[in-house]
């Protein structure tokens, strides 16, 4: 696999996906200030708003993936992320800020789709730990260098220039390239019957939701639930949040490799999962720094290690249409935060982080049983590279 489709990938994950996803986490008090919001409402700028973007993106990817090219739906996202962006950092008053983080969740949804869709057509599934590899250090970098801004006392609206301007970078990175990736004429014709009554479908989407979209609805609210509920700075806050997403970056490199080599898909559902919802349920629990510490790196470790299965076995579970399956999940992954990260917003500010974080541990522990046989033979082991791509633009 290539040095520039590789650094593409990840960047484009890091500044579509991962950045997106971590942008307003840092600035919630700055939000709740100028416009005179309380949590929920945040709660719905940060996550309702966003992923609702990203489940219209998503499906729109699912239902036009056999009639427009992956890179269309690549630099598709890269502009409405910068559109999205700007929007926000330019907005005077809440429903600004609404529209602005439709744009981004469509920009979102849209990447969710067709890059780890390339990823895996160019490089199989160790480039797709890659793109999660990407993803986690993009919320990462969001959350860590908004926390100190925040401290510094800069305008929050910096930072979604910033998004704006990473955007714009990641547009020109791939090659311009024919990717081919097999897909019927049919391929988002009655592909939701198809999915909605496949049991095997079903229980990939719950391991999506806990492995990508977990993490997200924590990322939302974790610097300021440990400002809150730990006594921290923000830029110490900002730092433990970096780290878990830094810890994940590197781990859902690793689970890739792991997983492209060979690995046994239960033992990395069960150890991965067991492990995060033990951090989970901790951090809910504990109220010391070496509490969240240990915490978060029980989560970083083990939400990672299934991450880059969902990817594989989302396009897998309906072999003939492999981007209208990924897509449809990922309609599932937008759904899913749109009540959930309000409701996790209220939780903590009604003083009832520990319910919430349990709530989470015990969603995992659910994806543990239904994941524990892994609901797609799994693969054989990657062999030699073979070339996904041919001349010419695609």
């Amino acid at each position: 696999m290539s040095l520039r489709r590789s650094c593409g990938v990840f960047v484009l994950a890091a500044a579509i996906v991962g950045w997106n996803c971590g942008n307003v986490g840092p600035v919630v008090g700055s939000l709740q200030r100028e416009f005179d919001i309380g949590l929920g409402e945040v709660g719905l700028l940060s996550g309702a708003y966003f992923f609702a973007g990203s489940a219209v993106g998503s499906l729109a990817g699912a239902t036009v993936a056999r009639s427009i090219r992956v890179m269309v739906g690549i630099w598709a996202c890269c502009v409405l992320s910068i559109v999205g962006n700007l929007l926000f950092a330019a907005g005077d008053s809440v429903g600004v800020l609404a529209v602005g983080r439709v744009f981004a969740g469509l920009a979102f949804g849209i990447a969710a789709v067709f890059v780890p869709a390339y990823a895996r057509a160019v490089g199989g599934v160790r480039l797709v730990g890659l793109f999660g590899a990407g993803l986690t250090l993009g919320v990462a970098a969001a959350l860590f260098l908004g926390s100190i801004l925040e401290g510094a006392d800069v305008s929050w609206r910096v930072a979604f220039l910033i998004t704006a301007a990473l955007a714009a970078i990641a547009l020109p990175i791939l090659p311009n390239e024919r990717v081919e990736i097999p897909r019927t004429e049919s391929e988002g014709e009655g592909l939701a019957r198809e999915a909605l009554t496949n049991q095997a479908w079903w229980r990939v989407q719950l391991l999506g939701l806990t492995t990508l979209t977990i993490p997200l609805v924590i990322g939302a609210w974790l610097v300021h639930f440990l400002i809150i509920g730990y006594g921290m700075s923000a830029a110490g806050a900002g730092a433990l949040a970096f780290g878990l997403f830094g810890l994940s970056a590197v781990m859902r490199d690793i689970a890739g490799r792991m997983t492209a080599s060979g690995d046994s898909p239960a033992m990395l559902v069960i150890v991965g999962l067991a492990l995060g919802a033990g951090g989970l349920f901790l951090l809910g629990q504990g109220d010391t720094v070496i509490v969240a510490v240990i915490s978060l790196v029980l989560i970083g470790i083990g939400l990672s290690l299934p991450y880059p299965l969902y990817y594989d076995e989302a396009e897998r579970v309906l072999p003939d249409r492999p981007i209208g399956s990924l897509g449809l999940m990922q309609v599932g992954t937008g759904i899913f935060p749109v009540p959930v990260i309000p409701l996790f917003g209220a939780a903590l500010a009604s003083g009832d982080a520990d319910w919430a974080f349990a709530g989470l541990a015990a969603f995992t522990v659910l994806t543990l049983v239904l994941n524990a046989r892994p609901p797609v033979p799994p693969r054989e082991p990657a062999g030699p590279e073979v070339s996904a791509t041919s001349a010419g633009p695609g």
